[in-house]
């Protein structure tokens, strides 16, 4: 609230007059800034009210994010999702030295037998022959050239880039001009390494598998007694793929120890070698699908807890909440309820009770219930019965349909919160965004309003604080006239 500026007001109550007339203006102005109070108490009630329904929209998109994150479809429900986002699974190995594996969820429960893993993945190595020293100049001049790839694999052998090799460079320079090359882009790393005597030059590929297979092509270069090749061709080590069989006799090669093409949704990690064969077990993650399930609940329970506490009546106010019967508070809460306590089928009477979706049709079914409060709980016991019992039909509760799909059926849960949820919290043409925008508006023009009675407020005061300036004076005036008069004898 502006306050009257009697800092600026002259002292000079009561010299002539004996009137307090700092009061008598103070009175006077309180009287004419009623209208201004009024504005800025309309001006707070506005920002308290569109702060709140700010807070409510970013609410309103974690719930709709929670339902998002359950209906295995992409984040613009073009499609469906990559990997699955309710139904996650696990994965335990009866060896983990020699095979671990990981699930995003898609995998279907039961056993996985890797019968063997012949050989793992390996990175090729080249290395120099044997010098006294890594930092003395080697006193040669010729070229390095650096080849990556395998005849025959992938898309062959690709020379990367030579560096060129002057008579002042040592092992360590040559190792840095291969590291620091543009053309490497880091697929290649040489090192300096020491066997307890001398020193080799070491370039490794960066990644595993014959196709990353490396060599060095030497012109002009000799070990140090000048007499051989750069190049030990005996210490090579050269690249290989992994090799493993699985589902009794499918044989797979991979040019990495993590195998993801196998088995969709299965990430392997080879370890070691084995012939007696390891036996990958799947099964549901009941949970991390309670979590994920769990995080919808808090989301709609911090939206009811939000608007309960900012439509309440505060008795030592007397006053109710700055949300209380905002029509589009109250419509978003009702068609969320109404969304969440809805039943769900395929809508096809044809096969009624035998399709996934008839199967579980509620929230209810799965250990989701409303309590006496309006808010959700999840029953994890009674949750792991039904995923035990059919997992597929709990995820065709909250299910997507596809982009392309010409199909009669409604939306699963998820789907249909989505659906109701996104034009009350879209950025730009959201309900709750026009509201925000309106709110902006008549802030606007509040503040006009409101520095336009100030503006007033001011001139007010400049008036009577001149008038009772006058006043004050010609009192004065008539008083030494008095007092003149009054010595005058005649």
């Amino acid at each position: 609230m502006s306050s009257i500026s009697s800092l600026t007001r002259p002292n000079f109550s009561g010299l002539a007059t004996g009137l307090d007339t700092g009061a008598l203006i103070e009175g006077l102005l309180l009287a004419e800034r009623r209208p201004l109070d009024l504005l800025e108490e309309r001006r707070s009630r506005l920002e308290t009210q569109r702060g709140l329904l700010q807070d409510l929209n970013t609410k309103l998109l974690a719930l709709r994010d929670a339902a998002r994150a359950l209906d295995n479809r992409t984040e613009l429900g073009t499609g469906p999702a990559t990997t699955e986002e309710l139904l996650a699974t696990r994965v335990s190995s009866s060896d983990e030295t020699v095979v671990a594996a990981t699930s995003d969820g898609g995998v279907t429960p039961g056993t996985i037998r890797i019968d063997s893993v012949g050989q793992l993945a390996r990175v090729g190595r080249e290395f120099s022959a044997a010098f006294s020293s890594q930092d003395t100049a080697l006193g040669q001049s010729g070229t390095l050239q650096v080849d990556l790839g395998s005849a025959g694999v992938g898309s062959g052998v690709e020379t990367l880039f030579t560096v060129t090799v002057d008579g002042t460079d040592s092992l360590l320079d040559i190792k840095d001009k291969i590291n620091t090359d543009v053309a490497n882009e880091g697929r290649v790393r040489a090192d300096v390494v020491f066997d307890g005597t001398t020193y080799r030059l070491m370039v490794s590929s960066a990644e595993t598998g014959r196709e990353n297979e490396v060599t060095l092509t030497p012109s002009g270069l000799t070990d140090e007694a000048g007499s051989g090749s750069f190049v030990d061709a005996s210490l090579e080590q050269t690249a290989q793929d992994a090799q493993l069989t699985l589902f009794g006799g499918l044989s797979v090669t991979s040019s990495s120890n993590t195998v993801t093409d196998v088995v969709p949704g299965l990430t392997l990690e080879l370890k070691s070698t084995t012939t007696t064969g390891v036996d990958l077990t799947v099964e549901i993650d009941k949970e991390e699908i309670e979590s994920r399930l769990q995080a919808l609940v808090d989301a709609y329970n911090d939206v009811v807890d939000f608007v309960e506490r900012n439509s309440a009546f505060d008795e030592e106010e007397n006053t109710r909440g700055a949300l209380a019967g905002d029509p589009t508070v109250t419509s978003a809460l009702l068609s969320v309820q109404r969304i969440l306590a809805g039943r769900y089928d395929d809508g096809d009477d044809t096969n009624a009770g035998t399709s996934l979706a008839d199967q579980v049709q509620g929230l209810a079914e799965i250990g989701i219930s409303f309590d006496a409060n309006g808010r959700l709980s999840l029953d994890g016991e009674k949750l792991g019965e039904k995923l035990d019992e059919n997992p597929l039909a709990v995820r065709e509760l909250f299910r997507g349909l596809e982009a392309d799909e010409i199909d009669p059926r409604p939306d699963g849960l998820a789907a249909s919160l989505i659906k109701a949820l996104d034009p009350l919290v879209r950025s730009g043409d959201g309900v709750l965004a026009i509201r925000d925008q309106s709110f902006q508006s008549q802030l606007d023009s509040l503040a006009d309003q409101i520095a336009n009675a100030e503006a007033r407020l001011a001139q007010k005061e400049e008036s009577l604080v001149l008038q009772f300036t006058r006043l004050e004076t010609t009192v004065s005036q008539l008083q030494a006239m008095s007092d003149f008069l009054g010595s005058v004898r005649f």
